[in-house]
């Protein structure tokens, strides 16, 4: 019996809705298997501990005896249960305790007994449960400190603990208060703070957005229109945390902790934070509940990844931020989705008081309906104009074809992220004045990198999108070879450079594939530096069996340098000849844009 790892989640997460410590164990058999030995460990432990189990497994003995440990040596034990695997000889363990050092500890220990031929004596129990003692003493935060924010966090104060050991911030950015944690009065200081100011005066609006596609844009977009009315945005994302719109740190950065150093932020106003998949999964969230949550769509990807096998998986990750909402906050979602929708007919999401606010770019949706005699508000385009919904009221906001973001009016997916974000900012509080003007003003070249954007070159045009999904592909596949997408470039002289990442399963990227191959005559197969465990060429021979399974009529050519590829696709264009170009990672194809002289083409579409 060993701990394979364990895994620490700061916030709300895929199994509880606290802060947890998650640990994988390696078991030498079935974990219901020799009840002689469960019964002989129980026996022992019993005459050690005050045990009164009903374990019928050995990890579940485990966790008992650990939560007598952890009493003895006044680490908080709030509750632990274990999880099966598919493996009969794997099994997962959770425990509920902010005490994570103690409780690993402790863990490591119980094992490590359970593991030995004989059993520990009293005097090594002992040890243990000292220096567990000592670990729960060192990390700083005093358990009367602890009681204290306990209780009021059921009040709605928001708090964690800082960077350093012991150090502990009541609320958000600009609305929070630091305490060191040498402070020998830190008891008596957050007492006196506390009865100054009401726990909802500590908070700061908070906006999560999550979802497959759209959300690194919708996040974007957001932050600009609160960011233009004067507001200093917080905003973290996938390509680094912004505080004021500028870059403090760079990086693919949309965990729990890019989450809390915006939330520690002293000047930030408001947080607008890009929630994805694999911080939740491994971390959990980064802050306690936000005023309005934006799902944008759950589509297949990840496939393989952190556990990730199906749509039902994604959707339970996406979960976590549709619940962790305020009372009377606002879940923003994209009732064209049909797992949202799902989702939103089965009342799926938690009972916690929010209204929901549904988007869709049809204006007869049978959830806009719903919505509206139920008296909520809802968003649609209708006529051509983003507009709102409520009651018997339309409040029109603007043309799509207005906004440089929608290429204009033609991207039909980023009329629906201006549907999406336009709900959030006027749940945030946004005028419809102020909507507007960040909608016009939101620029893909200056204010949305990497996102569906245009390049006019000396001959044809380019566009660049982040796309590595089928539905992504679809929807940008869609777009591009559409018979009156535009003028300026042939619908059937359109060559797709493609390239998936290495960690999804085969199954996913062959769909991916076969999506490129209902869109686009001519594709070019390339693969990223960074192949994530695949063999040099694999990744590419999958891409093209399932190109020519789906369409024996496509052109089909291997480039493994991302750089090489487009730079083949270029020279062979014509005057009206398009590119499209699904990229990973941008350095290695930023200079040969650079040496085409490539130069935004939004404004010429119009």
């Amino acid at each position: 019996m060993n701990l394979s790892r364990t895994k620490h989640y700061l916030g709300a997460n895929i199994h509880s809705r606290r802060p947890l410590i998650a640990a994988t164990l390696q078991l030498d058999e079935p974990a219901d298997h020799n009840p002689d030995r469960l019964h002989a460990l129980r026996q022992h432990y019993a005459a050690l501990l005050p045990i009164e189990s009903s374990a019928t497994a050995i990890p579940q003995l485990l966790l008992e005896v650990l939560r007598q440990l952890s009493l003895k040596s006044q680490a908080t034990f709030l509750n632990a249960w274990v999880t099966p695997s598919k493996n009969p000889t794997i099994c997962n363990l959770f425990v509920e305790s902010p005490h994570k050092k103690a409780i690993v500890f402790l863990l490591r220990q119980t094992v490590e007994w359970f593991s030995a031929v004989k059993a520990p004596e009293e005097s090594t129990v002992s040890t243990a449960i000292a220096q567990a003692t000592a670990l729960v003493r060192s990390s700083g935060i005093l358990d009367s400190v602890r009681a204290l924010l306990a209780r009021e966090v059921r009040s709605g104060l928001p708090w964690f603990a800082t960077d350093n050991e012991g150090g502990i911030q009541l609320g958000y950015g600009i609305n929070g208060v630091q305490f060191g944690a040498k402070a020998a009065d830190i008891l008596q200081k957050i007492k006196q703070e506390l009865e100054l100011r009401p726990p909802a005066s500590f908070r700061i609006p908070i906006v999560s957005i999550t979802g497959t596609n759209g959300k690194t844009t919708v996040t974007r977009m957001i932050a600009h229109i609160l960011s233009s009315t004067g507001i200093c945005v917080g905003m973290s994302s996938t390509d680094g945390i912004f505080v004021d719109g500028i870059c403090v740190k760079p990086g693919d950065l949309t965990g729990p902790r890019s989450a809390r150093r915006i939330l520690a932020d002293p000047s930030v106003e408001f947080a607008v934070l890009e929630t994805a998949r694999g911080g939740l999964i491994r971390a959990g969230l980064g802050y306690d509940a936000a005023d309005v949550a934006v799902l944008t769509n759950i589509q297949p990807d990840h496939f393989g990844q952190d556990g990730i096998d199906s749509l039902q998986d994604l959707i339970q990750v996406k979960k976590v931020v549709a619940d962790q909402i305020l009372p009377s906050g606002s879940l923003v979602i994209n009732a064209d989705d049909e797992q949202l929708a799902s989702l939103f007919a089965q009342e799926a999401f938690s009972h916690v008081r929010k209204r929901i606010v549904p988007y869709s770019v049809k204006p007869d949706h049978r959830i806009i309906r719903q919505q509206l005699q139920a008296g909520a508000r809802a968003y649609c385009l209708q006529n051509g104009f983003i507009t709102e919904l409520f009651q018997e009221k339309r409040t029109v906001l603007l043309r799509a074809d207005e906004m440089n973001s929608s290429l204009p009016g033609l991207a039909g997916f980023q009329i629906a992220n201006s549907l999406a974000v336009t709900a959030a900012a006027r749940a945030l509080g946004c005028s419809t004045v102020e909507i507007v003007r960040g909608l016009l003003t939101f620029k893909n070249e200056k204010h949305n990198p990497g996102r569906m954007n245009l390049f006019r070159l000396k001959s044809g045009h380019l566009l660049v999108d982040y796309g590595h999904n089928p539905e992504a592909i679809r929807a940008i596949g869609e777009w591009a070879s559409a018979p009156n997408s535009n003028p300026a470039w042939n619908p059937k002289d359109v060559t797709c450079i493609l390239g998936l990442p290495g960690d999804r399963t085969d199954s996913l990227l062959q769909s991916s594939a076969r999506m490129a191959a209902r869109y686009f005559r001519k594709i070019i197969l390339r693969e990223d530096e960074d192949l994530r465990g695949r063999a040099p060429g694999e990744l590419a021979e999958i891409m093209r069996s399932a190109i020519q399974t789906e369409s024996g009529g496509c052109q089909v050519e291997v480039i493994l340098n991302g750089a090489e590829a487009l730079r083949r696709a270029l020279q062979g264009m014509g005057s009206r000849s398009l590119t499209v170009l699904f990229y990973d990672e941008w350095a290695p194809f930023a200079a040969t844009l650079s040496e085409f002289k490539a130069a935004p083409a939004e404004e010429n579409l119009r």
